[in-house]
Parts: structure tokens; C-alpha cells; sequence
């Protein structure tokens, strides 16, 4: 039996439902060499055991990062003869991959790559991976089988966490928690809201006319493809294809700033699209999808500021929580 996904049903405005045994279409995979090589080298690996679909791979070289050559040479001919290697220009317009970087964050050159790479690709599913992750088997042929059968454009599975030391609450039982997260909301952008439904930044295969719609990625870092997926699922509901698919490897935490910011980008992008109109995707959040819940939410997380600083005025006639005995939110514009 097929593994469940969620939504159930057929995206609106999606392309036809392929039938039971079609084909599956060639899929483009998107790493870019930053970290250690051995963990790059462990990357690659779990793309080169994918089977029953064809790939095209595209490594992008780092301007701070290892030597690609020996990561090349490992491939398997089949795969050689569709690699892409890219390199991001360094800092300053330099394009020598050997300059050495302008930013302390090392992940915060990894959506540029992500980008560029994306961009070499023309058309269909894009699968990507975060440098140090791993695909774990038949994770391509799947969410790709998953993602014709229902007609999305973008697609989430459950994640795995490798790590060698103790976990944080926020990660333990993390498949679980990306069910929950899920389960309770009305659909996967109130879930980015109060959740983590993605479980790692990796974890996303995106077409690439859902891409051209939704992009390009923001340069905060690993948040980047939070973001990403908020702005995808303004246009429709992706999948979540309910079987461990990913292995994330959690990198140190982030400097509390950059995250707080992260943060405040990501959730106010998401309100300015709310904002912007009737979205193609009813489930959206936005103040005509499920009024009163978006508005108890954001006062539950004491994002009430950033709400008024992209609604103006305007907001004040729904924000239902700013009523006299409703438990904050702050004072009505």
C-alpha cells in the first residue's frame, strides 16, 4: 500500500495526476560543497544509491569551500556524465572558488549556491540537500511517485536526526512532531507558524515553475528554505509523504540575532503575502483564511508588532485578540 500523504487530494491549478506506473520524470539534485569532506563525500553517496530515477546532479563549489575534484572523481559514470559543477562567485564579484569568504556564518553562502543551482536547471522536480545530510533509500523514486500521483509541485517527508551528541528538546522525536505539527493546523503554513513540519532545511523537493513563483531564496541562511516553503504554499499545498526519507545533521546553533532576524523575515513575508490578496492556495494564512485562529496564533507567539508593521491601521477591524479581556496582543494601532 502506498504511504499516506498529506493533503490527500490533487493540488488545485496542478498539473494532471499522473496514472498508477508512469514513468518517473528525471530529477535535478542540488548540493553545494560547504563542510567538511567527508560529510560532503557521505552526501553524496546517499544521492549516487537512488534508484529507479534518473538524476542529474549539481555540485556547487564554495568560495571558502573543499576542493570538488575529489568528490567528482568518486562518481559513478552513469552520474558523471550529468554533473553539473557550479561555482558561486566569492564576495566582491571575485569568482575564484579559493577566495576566502566575507561572512563568519558558514551557512549563510549556502542559499546563494542553492539559488544558482536551481537556476541551471530548466525545468521539472528539484531535490535538494544541505550540505553534511543525506538522502536515505528510495527517497527519490518516492516523493516523486508521491508528488504525480497527487499532482503537487512540492513535497516534504519525514526527517532523521545523526547526531553524536545529546539532542535538543526542540529535535527529539522529530518525525513525530512533524505529524503533529501538521495535524493541528489548518494546513502546512499555519504548521511553519507554530511548528516545525519541515524537520531540516534540506528536506523539500520543489518543481522548478513552482520555484520561478516562489523564489528565489532569501540570504538567511539555513531559514532560507523555511521561507521558501512558507512562499511555495501561498500558491498551493505541498505534500508531506509520511515515511523517513531525510537524515539531518544538526549543525551548532545559530548566533540568537541572526536567528531572531531569520525569524522576523521569514514571518513577516509570510503576512505581506497573506496581505497581497486572495491566494490561489485557500489554506494560506491571511485574514480571510480561518479568522480568529491566524489572530490567536500570532498573539500566542507575541508577533502581534510584526503583524502591525505590514497590516498598518487596516488591521485593527479583525485582530480579535486586542479586545478588552482577550490576553494581549498589545494596544490597537
Amino acid at each position: 500500500m502506498a504511504d499516506p500523504v498529506f493533503p490527500p487530494l490533487p493540488a488545485a491549478g496542478a498539473p494532471p495526476v499522473a496514472p498508477p506506473g508512469a514513468p518517473l520524470p528525471p530529477v535535478g539534485v542540488v548540493l553545494p560543497l560547504a563542510g567538511p569532506p567527508d560529510l560532503l563525500a557521505a552526501s553524496l553517496a546517499s544521492v549516487v544509491a537512488q534508484e529507479g530515477v534518473e538524476v542529474t546532479l549539481v555540485l556547487v563549489a564554495m568560495p571558502d569551500g573543499p576542493d570538488p575534484g575529489p568528490l567528482r572523481r568518486a562518481l559513478p559514470a552513469a552520474l558523471a556524465a550529468r554533473l553539473r559543477l557550479l561555482r558561486l562567485p566569492a564576495p566582491g564579484g571575485d569568482a575564484d572558488p579559493a577566495a576566502p569568504g566575507g561572512d563568519a556564518d558558514a551557512d549563510a553562502a549556502i542559499p546563494a549556491a542553492l539559488d544558482l543551482g536551481i537556476r541551471s536547471l530548466a525545468a521539472g522536480p528539484v531535490a535538494l540537500l544541505w550540505p553534511g545530510d543525506r538522502f536515505l533509500p528510495g527517497r527519490l523514486a518516492q516523493m516523486l511517485e508521491a508528488m504525480a500521483r497527487t499532482g503537487a509541485r512540492a513535497a516534504l517527508s519525514l526527517v532523521e536526526i545523526e547526531a553524536a551528541g545529546p539532542l535538543p528538546e526542540a529535535l527529539m522525536l522529530l518525525a513525530a512532531r512533524q505529524m503533529l505539527d501538521l495535524a493541528c493546523a489548518p494546513g502546512l503554513g499555519f504548521a511553519l507558524l507554530a511548528g516545525n513540519p519541515q524537520g531540516a532545511p534540506g528536506n523539500l523537493v520543489i518543481d522548478r515553475a513552482l520555484y520561478d513563483l516562489a523564489g528565489p531564496l532569501v540570504p538567511i541562511g539555513a531559514a532560507a528554505l523555511r521561507d521558501l516553503l512558507v512562499q511555495a504554499t501561498w500558491w498551493e499545498e505541498p505534500l508531506l509523504l509520511a515515511q523517513v526519507l531525510y537524515a539531518h545533521r544538526p549543525r551548532l546553533p545559530a548566533d540568537p540575532d541572526r536567528a531572531r532576524l531569520a525569524q522576523e523575515v521569514t514571518l513577516r513575508r509570510l503576512l505581506r503575502r497573506g496581505l497581497s490578496g486572495a491566494a490561489p492556495n485557500p489554506h494560506f494564512p491571511g485574514p480571510g483564511n480561518w479568522p480568529g485562529y491566524l489572530q490567536a496564533l500570532l498573539a500566542a507567539q507575541g508577533w502581534g508588532a510584526w503583524w502591525d508593521r505590514e497590516a498598518g491601521p487596516g488591521a485593527a477591524d479583525w485582530r480579535i485578540y486586542d479586545r478588552p479581556g482577550s490576553g494581549g496582543g498589545g494596544p490597537a494601532p
